[in-house]
């Protein structure tokens, strides 16, 4: 009966749930286990039941290539809202000089949708949904990372010539920040329950 209930879930689901129960710290164990998974008995059948919106999944974050020409004039690169990006392009920030042992982001936006893309030079982009990890190193114009909503992001590790272009899907708005990695990850428990 056992088998039964678990060859209907994904094999990633297994293993994810299998490392949250084997965590070091008990404490924690019982926390993800807690907060991530109910067990429901349903006459004599227990199933697994795990809320992951896809709005959190960090397998939505991804490269993205760029539009380009070439001609003996040099290289184009362009980026249509809703065409080539997968929302309306509504604010466009870069930075740039920023020093290699400084990190950048260190948030998650709630709403707001984005592209990064290293305009010159490179830099690492660490992306957290609060259960996994995925590290990018940006180095390319004609690529860009597309992160989604309730995605923690961390830029480190910028070359002297690095420039950062952020296409956004909203207009700057303070509270669509989360800057604390604690909120962010409590943000997320209540989402799930």
């Amino acid at each position: 009966m056992t088998m039964t209930i678990f060859s209907s879930i994904p094999r990633s689901l297994i293993i994810w749930l299998i490392s949250c129960i084997f965590r070091k710290n008990l404490k924690e164990r019982k926390k993800w286990v807690k907060k991530y998974f109910y067990l429901v008995r349903i006459n004599t059948l227990i199933a697994i039941r795990v809320d992951l919106f896809s709005y959190m999944e960090i397998s939505n974050c991804k490269i993205i290539q760029l539009n380009k020409n070439n001609d003996h004039r040099g290289q184009l690169t362009f980026i249509e809202g809703n065409k080539d990006v997968p929302f309306t392009i509504k604010r466009i920030y870069y930075f740039h000089n920023v020093p290699s042992d400084c990190k950048r982001g260190a948030h998650a936006h709630k709403n707001n949708l984005q592209i990064l893309i290293a305009l010159n030079g490179s830099f690492e982009v660490n992306i957290d949904n609060g259960m996994s990890k995925k590290n990018y190193l940006l180095n390319n114009a004609q690529q860009g990372l597309y992160i989604g909503e309730m995605i923690w992001r961390e830029l480190k590790n910028f070359s002297p010539d690095a420039i950062c272009l952020v296409l956004a899907s909203q207009l700057y708005d303070s509270s669509d920040y989360i800057y604390n990695y604690e909120d962010f990850l409590n943000l997320i428990l209540s989402t799930v329950q």
